[in-house]
């Protein structure tokens, strides 16, 4: 090894075993230049929203199927696939943040995103740091490789599911790539979400293996759906993220986290324990959320929730989520995670219209 390795002088540059190296000629084009340019091209093309194919979506699935339990579990394989049909997530927020489409229209923000994924190493098409931002906090979509774990490990062909949040997508993703040709009933009450889910489902063969309602599931009653074999949702997190400004969104029609645990949370677990069958696995994606300098105990309040609605409280379970950001706009090795509570219906409670 050359005696420069450790410390080389400033003006040689080292080849790709750490040695000096007098053919290793300079970059041709500042990282300057290439921020530039980016700025440039994001400038006349517009805000990159994700656009996939059917087909593009039909092999991203394929792929997915193919992973192991371990690598499903981390995994953001399909993640395209529900951001094609639901581009109006990057034009939400949390609570008190801008949104990533909001940050794009601001010329130092949408330079420090493209600083940040040089850093990261290469300027992604559809500028991931762009929601990363400071001031920027995007309303995430669920990852469809841990949902299709999560059915694989709960459910058997022929199942009929209930989400009773659908969300943006990600566990329908996560239900076409389990293969079990059952059936996924979803509700929410987000008009564009809802469209973007029955497009999904139009274009990729399952509207008949899909049946969504475009309500909030405290307006839904037991008697407009069919018996289910398998709960699995995460719900909105009290008023964290602003999906909508529709008046049926749940941090518009509940004010106060307590309105809310009363108004909402409570009447999603006995829709769930009215249409389950008995012995049926409910599971529920949730996390405590800090509202306005607040710690709401969502999880707390799910668990007994769960329970005034019948059901019996079996484990909990983590659900890791993206690595986090550090210091220079690097992925750090830290994991957040995230609860996964799962109940059961008892064997002996009937279903309830």
């Amino acid at each position: 090894m050359s005696k420069w390795t450790k410390n080389p002088p400033k003006k040689v540059r080292l080849n790709l075993f750490g040695e000096a190296d007098a053919n290793c000629h300079p970059l041709i084009f500042s990282n300057q230049q290439i921020e530039d340019a980016a700025f440039q091209h994001f400038r006349v093309t517009g805000f990159p929203y994700v656009k996939l194919t059917p087909h593009e979506s039909m092999l991203e699935i394929n792929y997915l199927t193919g992973l192991s339990t371990t690598e499903l579990r981390h995994t953001s394989v399909a993640y395209k696939v529900a951001e094609t049909y639901h581009p109006h997530r990057r034009h939400a927020c949390a609570n008190g943040f801008r949104s990533p489409f909001d940050s794009f229209q601001n010329d130092k923000l949408l330079r420090h995103a493209i600083q940040l994924e040089l850093k990261s190493g290469a300027i992604t098409p559809h500028l991931h740091y762009l929601g990363l931002v400071t001031g920027t906090q995007a309303c995430w979509n669920f990852r469809p490789g841990f949902a299709l774990s999560q059915y694989r490990k709960y459910c058997k062909p022929g199942l009929t599911v209930l989400d009773t949040s659908t969300g943006y997508g990600g566990r329908l993703v996560g239900f076409i790539a389990s293969g079990f040709a059952g059936k996924y009933i979803g509700i929410d009450p987000s008009t564009l979400t809802h469209c973007g889910n029955l497009k999904m489902a139009s274009e990729l063969g399952y509207s008949n293996a899909v049946e969504l309602h475009n309500l909030p599931a405290e307006d839904v009653r037991p008697s407009d759906l069919p018996p289910c074999d398998f709960a699995f949702t995460s719900p909105p997190y009290f008023s964290k993220e602003h999906y909508s400004e529709e008046e049926t969104q749940s941090w518009k029609r509940y004010k106060s986290g307590e309105s809310w645990r009363v108004g909402f949370l409570l009447p999603m677990f006995r829709l769930q324990f009215a249409v389950l069958k008995p012995a049926s696995i409910s599971i529920v994606n949730i996390a405590d959320a800090k509202v306005e300098g607040q710690i709401y105990p969502l999880v707390d309040w799910a668990v007994d929730a769960a329970g005034k609605a019948g059901f019996s409280f079996i484990k909990r379970e983590e659900f890791p989520m993206a690595r986090r950001i550090g210091t220079g706009g690097h992925l750090s090795d830290k994991v957040a995670t995230e609860a996964i509570l799962v109940f059961q219906k008892p064997k002996s409670a009937g279903r309830k219209v």
